[in-house]
């Protein structure tokens, strides 16, 4: 894959199919500027994360999920095998508080991008 992405198979098309020097030049500068653009776009949008609390709140969540749905696996039977312990003893994931704070949390966030959008 190129490292430049789509850009860069956007620059080897205009390499291959542009003859004249002078138009090609121009259509990179255009590529260039375009992905500046969108570069300086992607940092403003990173920047005005309205809330630290909500991005730790989804991270927890994804955390927790990880955890009931391979880490409490993997320990039952590494417990069972390595260790001899039994598998009973690994308390349920209780995952319905979870469920709804996540729920919460994507809900916030279609009805923030609804806002965004309806501007």
């Amino acid at each position: 894959m190129n490292p430049l992405g789509a850009i860069g198979s956007v620059i080897g098309i205009v390499d291959k199919f542009i003859p004249d020097p002078a138009m090609k030049a121009e259509a990179m500068k255009a590529i260039v500027e375009f992905q500046t653009q969108v570069d300086l776009k992607q940092v403003d949008a990173n920047m005005a994360s309205p809330s630290p609390w909500r991005d730790a709140i989804g991270w927890v969540c994804a955390a927790c999920f990880a955890y009931a749905l391979i880490g409490r696996e993997v320990l039952m039977v590494l417990g069972n095998t390595v260790f001899g312990i039994d598998p009973s003893v690994i308390p349920p994931f209780n995952d319905g508080l979870l469920q709804t704070v996540l729920f919460g949390i994507l809900g916030l966030g279609a009805m923030r991008t609804y806002e965004k959008t309806a501007k």
